[in-house]
């Protein structure tokens, strides 16, 4: 049962979906945009995990087929829709192009990831409170060194 219009599942302030975005207005394509709020966990929602295991935007409903990851929904996008090309003619330009867009994808993107952003943050809380937990056990062995000492 394929849809006449495509549903793209995204978050305003999801630099993935933004790019998924501006493919679709540069193209001229149509398209439902299906909020996501990824700060109050919708994407956790067992509704939206049916859409996309990952639990992530950008998800496009097109053709009653979901497609993840904004690359590869760009490049769908690309072939499917051949109009107002994204990519240049010229093969050396194309791959200068998908070098970017892979510097983007997989160097400076996931730095803004929310999940890894989460892992960050756990790992540093936990690496400061096993620290003040640790100078906290610390400071209970001077105190005992001390009262030691002076009873003798």
């Amino acid at each position: 049962m394929a849809s006449s219009i495509p549903k793209l599942h995204t978050y305003f302030r999801s630099s993935s979906a933004w790019r998924v975005r501006i493919a679709l207005a540069w193209k001229q394509i149509e398209y439902e945009a299906v909020p996501v709020h990824l700060l109050n966990g919708e994407q956790k929602s067992e509704e939206y995990t049916r859409i996309n295991p990952l639990q992530q935007v950008p998800a496009l409903l097109i053709d009653g087929h979901v497609i993840t990851q904004s690359l590869a929904i760009m490049e769908y996008l690309e072939e499917k829709f051949p109009q107002h090309p994204i990519l240049p003619q010229d093969t050396l330009q194309r791959a200068r192009v998908r070098e970017v867009s892979e510097i983007i994808g997989s160097g400076i993107q996931p730095l803004h990831n929310l999940s890894v952003l989460n892992k960050v943050q756990y790992i540093t809380r936990y690496a400061v409170s096993n620290v003040l937990f640790t100078e906290l056990q610390c400071s209970h062995l001077d105190l005992l060194l001390v009262i030691t000492r002076n009873n003798k």
